[in-house]
């Protein structure tokens, strides 16, 4: 580009960052859509207060529920999540509430610290990339629904997006001190998701190629190290003082891999037909509307840097994600939620650097703004929807009526010292004892699963004997179409222990085609019991 003037600059706004010439109506148009999007993420948002529970989040705020209340995981019950999973829900809880407004609010406070983390690893690129990418991202999350609030990758999420905005592109190599805190961070989201340790590695090479001289760049890593092994150490403590470290590593050695041999639809999958699954599951992510947006943001950006280690470092951070789910095994709806993240990261990239190749720098700029319109007009698709025919509404009370309806039975039947057993997973049955604050057992979606394999056989075990012991007043058995039923090889609805055991010693008191109500038969009746002579105890199979 020539010094002189000419026709080319006459129609350019100098970038105030880097110097290069950027088209005013493209910059317009990238500001006007940003703002718009923005408006709708606010909205969004306000709207999302009406929100409750659903399908994952109960179980994983009534986990944190207990241990906020005395219980320690993997020793007093069995669960399959991370450490951090359960600090984060007793986080909640104690600071928020335990009820839906409680979940909103806090989901929403995480919702505007991922954003500012966001914007501030990305201010770097400029500041049209770190408003799209926080934007475009809080109102693609929002999208997504109730199903996909407070997942663990959502979660994890956060401390992974301010450690890269402690080693924020551009920026001077962080401080030794800086640097340990990074590794903090990455401690942290480990403790809820360990495959981010596979997001964490993009960072650390950024880290040693940006490094002055060799013992520059391993005492940061060093202080990393130790940084990230301080949560993890501390946590690894508390668990082995409580007498939960042993059950942990048992669970996690043993049931870790025959839950993540199983599929979105609950279905497990072995040898070759997994690695179908996996490599059909990546390429399905892949192809993804969001990739090709995300590559030319990163072409974009390659061909503008003056440091082409950024964009290896975000390439990195994109195939990092690409590979999450695969590292995992799973590819549930949420598993993909660190995809999308950086895709659309990636992808706004191209807002910021506007040179060479012109024509790929203004499609990708044009691209930012039809993906930040794109999920505007979802959500207010969504909106108007919703208030012009109540489908929201509707589709929200109907999933929550069984658990509302359990609830109301147990805040009017449970007495004090009493207890309550779920027979659910993600049907309802928890959900309701969290609403009424009920104890609880186990969950016991884990039965019916690899029913031969020798661990599945002794949580059964296990489970029935507990149940013995604890004789809990009433439990709630979920056996229709809320309920997730494992399938494939090695599953089976039946469970003749516990179903032996709800024969000889409870009885029907309420229900409905898809959930009943069992109470201990030496307890005393109920005026309003519901119970018929003879009925069948025995679990329906759908």
């Amino acid at each position: 580009m020539g010094k002189g003037p000419n026709t080319a600059q006459k129609r350019s706004l100098p970038d105030a960052e880097s110097g290069k010439p950027r088209p005013r109506t493209l910059i317009a148009l990238v500001a006007a859509a940003i703002a718009i999007a923005g408006a709708a993420a606010v909205l969004a948002a306000i709207a999302s207060l009406h929100w409750r529970y659903w399908l994952d989040s109960p179980l994983m705020a009534y986990a944190g529920y207990l241990v906020s209340h005395g219980a320690v995981p993997y020793r007093d019950f069995f669960d399959i999540n991370m450490p951090g999973t359960y600090a984060a829900m007793s986080l909640m809880g104690t600071l928020f509430g335990w009820d839906d407004l409680g979940f909103r609010i806090f989901d929403l406070f995480c919702l505007a610290g991922l954003s500012l983390a966001t914007y501030v690893w990305l201010r770097p690129a400029g500041r049209a990339p770190a408003l799209a990418a926080a934007t475009a991202f809080a109102l693609w999350y929002l999208n997504a629904g109730v199903s996909m609030s407070v997942q663990r990758e959502y979660l994890a999420l956060i401390p992974l997006a301010f450690m890269l905005a402690l080693n924020r592109a551009g920026a001077p190599p962080a401080s030794l001190p800086r640097t340990a805190l990074s590794g903090a961070l990455a401690g942290l989201s480990v403790l809820i998701k360990p495959q981010f340790a596979l997001l964490i590695l993009p960072l650390l090479l950024y880290v040693a190629a940006t490094s002055r001289a060799p013992i520059s760049r391993w005492r940061r890593l060093a202080a990393f190290g130790i940084g990230a092994a301080v949560p993890i150490s501390a946590t690894a403590v508390c668990l082995l003082v409580t007498g939960a470290l042993g059950p942990f590593l048992d669970m996690a050695w043993h049931y870790w891999p025959l839950y993540t041999s199983m599929t979105g639809a609950h279905v497990s999958v072995t040898g070759f037909d997994r690695i179908l699954y996996i490599m059909h599951g990546t390429g399905r992510l892949f192809l993804s509307s969001y990739t090709p947006l995300a590559v030319l943001g990163l072409l974009v950006f390659a061909w503008n840097s003056e440091d082409r280690r950024l964009s290896w470092l975000f390439a990195g951070l994109l195939i990092a994600a690409l590979i999450y789910p695969a590292a995992g095994g799973q590819f549930w709806f949420y598993h993909r939620i660190p995809f999308y993240y950086f895709a659309i990261c990636a992808a706004s990239l191209a807002t910021g650097q506007v040179v060479r190749p012109r024509f790929t720098a203004y499609l990708g700029m044009l691209a930012v703004v039809v993906m930040l319109l794109y999920n505007t007009f979802v959500m207010m698709e969504k909106v108007s929807v919703s208030a012009q025919h109540g489908v929201e509404i509707r589709d929200e009370e109907e999933r929550n009526a069984t658990p509302d309806a359990i609830a109301r039975f147990l805040r009017t039947h449970l007495r004090k010292g009493e207890t309550v057993q779920p027979l659910d997973w993600t049907g309802g049955a928890v959900h309701a004892m969290l609403m009424a604050r009920a104890p609880l057992a186990m969950y016991d979606f884990h039965f019916y699963h690899h029913v031969t394999d020798p661990y599945i056989r002794e949580l059964r075990r296990r489970f029935i004997a507990e149940l013995r012991a604890a004789r809990p007043a009433i439990i709630i058995d979920v056996f229709g179409k809320d309920k997730p039923w494992p399938g494939g090889t090695d599953a089976s609805r039946e469970f003749p222990a516990l179903q032996a055991f709800l024969h000889d010693h409870y009885t029907i008191v309420s229900g409905t085609s898809t959930y009943r109500i069992l109470k201990r038969r030496d307890l005393p009746n109920e005026r309003d019991s519901l119970h018929r002579p003879g009925g069948d105890i025995s679990r329906r199979q759908q």
